[in-house]
């Protein structure tokens, strides 16, 4: 850790904290040893995710941070780590994994997994994501004492989420549109505290041309809720000026605000986004899924259709991504979402 003020308050924090390490590997077990053994209060090991959970359940312990493997037997990791999220919804986790497969992400990212650590191991990589999980412990216990302050403060969090209301932008606020069919478009936005990570836009390109975009920032609290209303006020600017000019494209709306969030985002930071241009004239849907849930349709037999992401989550070192399209001509429903809407009843 780097000899700053910052850093030395984080070394000391976690001199008090206990960490968790689901992993089956003895070798991997040691370098955990070697590498935490003077960073933390306590290292417990568990051998597998059922072992893991169990040990995170344990009374006698509280367990502050937790590092588990994907591929271990009995139970493995992302089943584990739901287990734990049923009972604790903020405890900082870091996600180690040899597979890149997009949906294994996705299962990882809905579970509100902090950090992804792609193996082999490399200790500097580790040390950086434990040290920003404390940062992450403090933030939020900050956060916490700065929510039971006065009524001042409540009313800075109105004027906070009023602020947000008016990044999202929302075309079609109690409208029908009327083409050949007449189409309702719902919108539920309940975010749990005023510094959501979660944001969305609905922009009306044309009269039957319409513009959808879901961000889900990685992690909790200021930083992911800032990258999440930077980049959707970013995308609402750049169509205000496609507009302007009639000119709207999907592929460059992507390539722009890419190409701007990317130097915004932290080294280990990820944003779980959706794009989705409804051309309702040519009865397509195109769309750019950056490991977002499942897009979900009903055709007119009232089967469910399920979209899921062609794109991994967006990071900075991120420099291509695809753009898929679906014929919507037997369609007559969209559930566009978050996880948000998976996680509560």
């Amino acid at each position: 850790m780097q000899d700053t003020a910052e850093s030395l308050e984080t070394y000391k924090y976690l001199q008090n904290l206990t960490l968790l390490c689901v992993e089956g590997d003895k070798t991997t077990q040691l370098l955990y040893t070697s590498i935490f053994q003077d960073l933390v209060k306590e290292i417990v090991f568990a051998q597998d995710g059922h072992s893991g959970y169990e040990s995170f359940k344990d009374i006698n312990r509280d367990i502050d941070i937790l590092i588990s493997d994907y591929s271990m037997p009995i139970m493995n990791g992302l089943e584990m780590i739901k287990n734990i999220r049923q009972i604790d919804k903020i405890i900082p986790i870091i996600f180690v994994s040899a597979i890149e497969d997009v949906q294994t992400i996705v299962q990882a990212l809905s579970l509100e997994v902090n950090y992804f650590i792609q193996k082999p191991i490399q200790s500097h990589e580790i040390i950086k994501a434990l040290e920003n999980c404390a940062k992450l412990l403090i933030a939020n216990a900050t956060l916490k004492k700065q929510k039971e302050k006065s009524l001042y403060h409540s009313y800075q969090e109105d004027i906070g989420f009023a602020k947000e209301l008016n990044i999202l932008r929302n075309d079609f606020y109690y409208q029908m549109i009327d083409g050949d069919t007449t189409v309702l478009v719902d919108f539920l936005y309940q975010p749990l505290d005023v510094l959501s990570g979660d944001a969305y836009c609905a922009r009306c390109i044309a009269p039957l041309n319409s513009f959808y975009l879901m961000v889900d920032g990685m992690g909790k609290g200021l930083s992911a809720s800032l990258t999440a209303m930077i980049m959707t006020s970013f995308v609402n600017h750049i169509i205000d000026k496609m507009l302007q000019t009639d000119s709207f494209d999907l592929a460059v709306l992507i390539h722009e605000t890419m190409e701007y969030i990317k130097p915004i985002l932290l080294d280990e930071e990820a944003l779980a986004i959706d794009y989705i241009h409804i051309d309702d004239e040519e009865k397509t849907l195109y769309y750019a899924k950056f490991a977002m849930p499942v897009l979900l349709m009903e055709n007119q037999e009232s089967k469910i259709i399920r979209l899921k992401s062609n794109n991994g989550p967006l990071s900075k070192w991120q420099d291509t991504f695809n753009i898929d399209s679906y014929d919507i001509s037997d369609i007559k429903k969209f559930l566009i979402y978050s996880d948000g809407i998976v996680e509560n009843t």
